[in-house]
């Protein structure tokens, strides 16, 4: 595999970004630690200087390390470049750099940088190894002991959902929920010590995962051992396509490495697309040019050293973009072209002042109006893209729909008399729902003519309406119910009563209905309570109207 040439950055994808201030630590023991990192995927012949000569290099095998360092007084900047951790394909290559910004031998900032040349084969195999080889440079580097946080308590719960929905959030939350026997699908331990700088990790306890679905939004719900990934900018009810969840079938170690894969990447790129909104840090090959610039022009290296840290901490502090930083250098240029007129020609040099200047202002308004157009042309691509996704999802879930009830119909034969509905739901619905006494003899005396009806009904009682219920929702199930013949799902109103059930009071005030007539032989009720204690729905009375003539 041929190395990539010093100074090619552009050809190469970010794949992640780990951005992290000093906390005021050594700087030497800082180069010292990323050298001893390096170390260990270069092997030996690692330069002893690496950390104060001006230029290093050294190759190993299809490994090469390049490093540089530039100091002025108190203020000094060193970088390194180590590529082709973990050979993939060929004409892929994976580079890992670090630049360390000091001051008195004390780090202000330091930057972690993941890129990539991809083949023309998108499916690069190693990357996976090497995000998480960049969160352990993170925390060997930062000296933190990468580690979870526990939700079991109303107000863990309560901070979780207070940073989930934080505006400021720049990194995305891992949730990990647990199954009633307190286990989670991924390793706790492993997904924070392999994201470590990328994301926070959560584990949430299976008791609370309701609560913390109430302060977020059904749709944001994660439950049941399944892992959700909240990225910033997150805002209550929003499309939770946008927020991964993953559901590890049947929890094999395969359904769960490919998860953990998936993960891995995720946070991966949402530290890329930050670092390139964000443009946080100077990459390797502007720093080794400081250098050989310096070197050439030894006079002018206090002021190139100068120079650069202003690039660092602008970048850093303020978040410059790429085209106000190009105004910026066409007013240096500008002032130059000044300085070299006034000495020839003060006419000729007003004249091409001005011209500059004109075109300079031209320029300006050029760049103006093509980010305001490139802003619309983003903005209407990713509407777009959301209407896209929209149908497209729409269409699944229909088809997902007519397929499941083609499979209801074809494994279960609804039955065709009264007299066998009682029977059937005894044997399909064994534990998730119950008829009350009384349904038997309103049965006996039932003269709705579409059997078929009432027993799609109660199958969506059986089993959609209960699940829903045990995942914490209850009034949004409201309305028509899927490939329900018309049939709704709505409250009583003054139509509620009471019944007795296992020595108490129970209200009824929610029924499947369909028709509006009074006549027994046209119009379909069920009434239905839920029954927390036993986890299954209790039907009260059917199949038609209570105040229907008997």
């Amino acid at each position: 595999m041929s190395h990539i040439p010093t100074g090619a950055t552009d050809s190469l994808a970010v794949l992640g970004f780990i951005d992290a201030d000093g906390r005021r630590r050594s700087t030497e023991h800082t180069q010292h630690l990323t050298l001893e990192w390096f170390r260990q995927y270069f092997g030996a012949g690692l330069p002893e200087d690496a950390a104060t000569a001006d230029r290093g290099r050294a190759e190993s095998g299809s490994r090469k390390v390049l490093s540089t360092f530039q100091t002025e007084g108190k203020n000094s900047v060193w970088a390194c470049w180590l590529d082709n951790l973990q050979p993939a394909s060929p004409g892929a290559c994976t580079i890992i750099e670090t630049v360390i910004w000091s001051s008195g031998n004390c780090v202000k900032r330091i930057g972690f940088r993941l890129l990539g040349v991809v083949p023309p084969d998108p499916r690069l195999s190693g990357i996976d190894d090497m995000i998480q080889a960049l969160g352990s440079l993170h925390a060997a580097v930062t000296q933190t002991t990468p580690r979870f946080e526990f939700v079991r308590s109303e107000e863990s719960v309560r901070k979780l959902a207070a940073l989930l929905l934080d505006e400021k959030r720049k990194a995305p939350v891992i949730v990990l929920s647990t199954r009633r026997n307190g286990k989670t699908a991924l390793d706790a331990k492993e997904v924070a010590a392999s994201t470590s700088g990328l994301a926070r990790v959560y584990v949430i306890r299976y008791e609370w995962t309701r609560p913390l679905t109430r302060r977020i939004g059904n749709k944001l719900a994660v439950f049941g051992g399944s892992v959700r990934v909240y990225l910033p900018r997150l805002r209550k009810n929003e499309d939770p396509q946008r927020h991964k969840l993953y559901l590890i079938r049947g929890w094999t170690e395969k359904a769960a490495a490919q998860t953990w894969g998936r993960l891995r990447i995720l946070v991966a790129e949402q530290s890329a697309e930050r670092y390139r909104s964000q443009g946080s840090q100077i990459p390797y090959s502007t720093v080794e040019m400081e250098v050989i610039t310096s070197r050439r022009r030894p006079g002018s290296v206090p002021v190139r050293l100068q120079s650069l840290l202003e690039q660092i901490g602008v970048q850093v502090g303020t978040g410059l973009t790429w085209a106000k930083r190009r105004v910026a250098s066409a007013g240096r240029a500008l002032a130059g072209v000044r300085r070299r007129t006034v000495a020839t020609d003060r006419e000729s040099s007003r004249f091409a002042l001005a011209s500059v200047r004109r075109k300079l202002r031209e320029s300006e308004q050029s760049r103006r109006k093509l980010s305001r157009q490139l802003s619309t042309a983003q903005r209407q691509l990713v509407q777009l893209e959301a209407q896209n996704k929209a149908l497209k999802e729409s269409l699944r879930r229909e088809s997902a729909r007519a397929k499941k009830l083609a499979r209801l119909l074809a494994r279960h034969q609804l039955p065709t008399k009264w007299d066998d509905i009682i029977g059937w739901c005894e044997r399909q619905f064994d534990g998730k729902l119950l008829l009350h006494s009384t349904v038997s003899r309103d049965l006996h005396r039932a003269r709705y003519e579409d059997v078929g009806v009432a027993a799609v009904g109660l199958h969506w009682l059986a089993e959609h309406y209960r699940l829903g219920r045990l995942n914490g929702r209850g009034t949004d199930l409201r309305g028509a119910i899927p490939d329900g013949q018309g049939v709704h799902n709505e409250r009583c109103g003054s139509d509620s009563f009471n019944v007795d059930w296992q020595g108490r009071v129970q209200n009824v005030e929610w029924h499947l209905r369909k028709g509006n007539s009074r006549d027994p032989r046209h119009c379909l009720r069920i009434y239905y309570f839920w029954d927390p204690t036993l986890e299954q729905v209790v039907v009260a009375g059917m199949p038609t109207h209570r105040n229907s003539p008997r």
